[in-house]
């Protein structure tokens, strides 16, 4: 029963995850960079 339930909801996150790979990675990274852009703009104004 469990081992259903895990293996369907594994199938499931695995399909998401390859439909929405790139568009997760392309927003993952865009949060990185805006942070330190903005961290290096904070630190390059103070010193």
């Amino acid at each position: 029963m469990f081992d259903k339930s895990d293996s369907l909801f594994t199938f499931a996150n695995q399909l998401i995850i390859e439909k929405y790979e790139e568009e997760l990675f392309l927003c993952m990274w865009s949060v990185i960079a805006s942070l330190g852009y903005g961290s290096m703009f904070r630190t390059g104004k103070s010193g």
